[in-house]
């Protein structure tokens, strides 16, 4: 028997989910891009939710490989910040990790999970929330 390769006419579909202090929420919108910035190559993931309206940004350093990694601050290889339009407040992940199951360089798809503690102020935190169950699925 032979391998079948797998064909579509249709547009990829980008997925992401996540829960939110073991809440599920629903991703409306999902998009991603190359970024090119400097020294610096890096997956750029955005995703979207409404009532309320949320966002979590994932930045990714395009040359990775299948592994497990750590978040850190902006201008790290991996960041993932999570903002609340209803608290006007963007939260950071520290630690924690993101693992990547697969990243396809020649078709541009990478896919994994995450999770993390995101703070208001990662230096001096005085608030946090879980980021829990998060997976994605994304062309870039």
């Amino acid at each position: 028997m032979g391998v079948k390769k797998e064909t579509s006419s249709t547009p990829y579909t980008n997925y992401l989910t996540y829960r939110l202090d073991g809440n599920l929420q629903t991703v409306n919108d999902v998009s991603a891009a190359l970024i090119n910035s400097g020294n610096m190559n890096y997956i750029a993931i955005s995703a979207n939710t409404t009532n309320p309206s949320q966002f979590m940004n994932l930045w990714i350093e395009s040359s990775s490989q299948a592994g497990t990694y750590t978040w850190g601050d902006m201008g790290s290889n991996y960041v993932m910040k999570y903002s609340n339009s209803v608290l006007a407040i963007s939260f950071t992940a520290k630690g924690n990790s993101l693992i990547i199951s697969k990243h396809d360089k020649t078709n541009k798809i990478i896919e994994g999970s995450y999770t993390g503690t995101v703070y208001d102020n990662t230096a001096s935190p005085t608030d946090s929330m879980m980021i829990s169950n998060a997976s994605f699925k994304i062309q870039y």
